[in-house]
């Protein structure tokens, strides 16, 4: 404890704040409450708009003032400025880190361009790659490619020549590949097993079905564009992956895709509040549970894993300056912590970290696989009985293919009756029927299945008539 202050709030209540070496506690003498308070690091100037964490656990935080970049190992803040280390500008705009735990610094919108090259960390150092300005955004492939988005020199395609040294594999601009690409001002990039999506600054979104190689579609043959009629605006601000899916974030809404496909959408406002206002989304993250964090202008969206997303909104949980900790309303950067779980946030004006697992007061409860309905009635018309997952109890969903092996179905007796398959578009795991295309006899049977855990699951299921 470095410091006490006694605050007198009212007729017998009394609070006492104690300064330490982790943070502010507090503690009202006469309830017996206590609160603390994460340390929101030296005071800074300038804006958090880059936020990123190593494998340590080690969060690196960029602003557009000097000190540009800051690190917080958990215990005790550092401060690199530019011109250390190697370090460019102070206009970091954005940050990510890679798999082989470098950390990629974008410098974007200096008055200097060439002090708007790019930077990444190496050992102790920062070097700095000459051959490219302005970058906006970041995403990594499964072959350990970079890609980076700018702004006006379009995308970029890296690929490692050493250890701390990178070549363009490609580079994409909007004539090249024959006008398949909208702008050449990416700002934002999510690479997937089956294709790129490209977010322009103001001309929607681009999708490039590659499948990870580059010289299918490079001309630009297969790319596909998405603008107004399917997205809310054009203003595409942010992208977060979650395993197959990537959520695209305009200024005023949330996309969901699936191998290029739109599966869902909702404007960035509450469908539970009726003249909600739409509020403009700025970055995105999501947690170890899937639940995703939206950052705005006017404070943080909170979308539980398998909530409602409609036409009317979102079943979003809402969060400002005004009902929780967070110290400015305009939240421009967000990142999830891989070594403990948490959240943090990056605004105008300090930092906020968020522990989900305390979030609600309690950790969420596991996913649970059902079959459902449950029993099976089976009619002439085949009945359909669904394996589904309840989603940390909120409802339930077809599980995904790729979270699911072939489910076998056995009677009473250990013998299996057949093997059926899993649908995404909820069309049913089994109709009642074995092998041979025969109804079973009415009786108790058994579905087993394996998980992308690697969990056996063994499900009981009535067949009635």
């Amino acid at each position: 404890i470095r410091d006490l202050e006694v605050v007198a709030e009212g007729p017998g209540k009394t609070v006492f704040y104690f300064a330490t070496a982790r943070g502010l506690q507090s503690w009202v003498r006469e309830t017996g409450a206590t609160a603390r308070t994460a340390p929101t690091g030296p005071g800074m100037s300038g804006e958090f708009q880059a936020l990123a964490a190593d494998s340590d656990g080690k969060i690196w935080a960029g602003t557009i003032g000097t000190p540009s970049l800051v690190t917080y190992d958990g215990a005790s803040w550092g401060l690199v400025l530019p011109g250390e280390s190697g370090l460019e500008q102070e206009w970091v705009f954005d940050l990510y880190v890679d798999r082989t735990d470098q950390v990629w610094v974008g410098h974007c919108c200096c008055f200097d361009d060439v002090k708007c090259r790019l930077d990444v960390t190496c050992g102790d150092d920062i070097a700095n790659l000459n051959a490219y300005r302005n970058s906006w955004a970041f995403a990594e492939d499964s072959a350990g490619r970079m890609w980076v988005g700018t702004s006006g020199f379009g995308m970029y395609v890296l690929e490692r020549v050493a250890d701390c040294g990178w070549t363009t594999l490609d580079q994409f601009t909007a004539s090249n590949p024959a006008g398949a690409m909208r702008s050449s001002l990416v700002r934002a990039l999510a690479v997937t097993p089956d294709g790129t999506y490209i977010g322009h600054f103001s001309n929607g979104l681009d999708y490039w079905p590659h499948g990870g190689d580059l010289t299918k579609g490079r001309d630009g043959s297969n790319w596909v564009h998405f603008g107004q009629g399917t997205l809310f605006d054009e203003s595409i601000t942010a992208m977060e992956t979650l395993g197959d899916e990537v959520w695209v974030a305009s200024s005023s809404g949330l996309h969901r895709y699936r191998r290029g496909g739109l599966v869902q959408r909702c404007p960035s406002r509450l469908s539970t509040v009726l003249g909600d206002p739409t509020r403009k989304v700025t970055c995105l993250t999501s947690d170890r549970s899937g639940n995703l964090w939206v950052g705005t202008e006017s404070g943080i969206l909170y979308l539980p894993r398998g909530a409602g997303c409609d036409a009317n909104g979102g079943e979003f949980l809402a969060y400002t300056a005004a009902n929780s900790a967070l110290p400015d309303d305009n939240v421009l950067s967000a990142t999830l912590n891989p070594k403990d779980g948490s959240i943090w946030f990056g605004t105008s004006t300090g930092l906020m970290r968020v522990d989900p697992v305390r979030f609600l007061g309690q950790e969420p409860p596991p996913d649970r696989y059902v079959l459902y309905p449950n029993p099976l009635l089976l009619t002439a018309a085949g009945n359909r009985v669904n394996l589904g997952v309840e989603i940390g109890g909120v409802n339930v969903e077809p599980v995904p293919v790729a979270e699911a092996g072939r489910p076998q179905v056995f009677d009473m007796n250990g013998q299996l009756v057949g093997e059926f398959d899993v649908f995404l578009d909820r069309s049913g795991v089994w109709d009642g029927r074995n092998s041979s295309r025969n109804f079973v006899a009415p009786g108790i049977y058994f579905v087993r299945t394996t998980v992308a855990s690697g969990e056996t699951v063994v499900l009981k299921l009535g067949v009635v008539r």
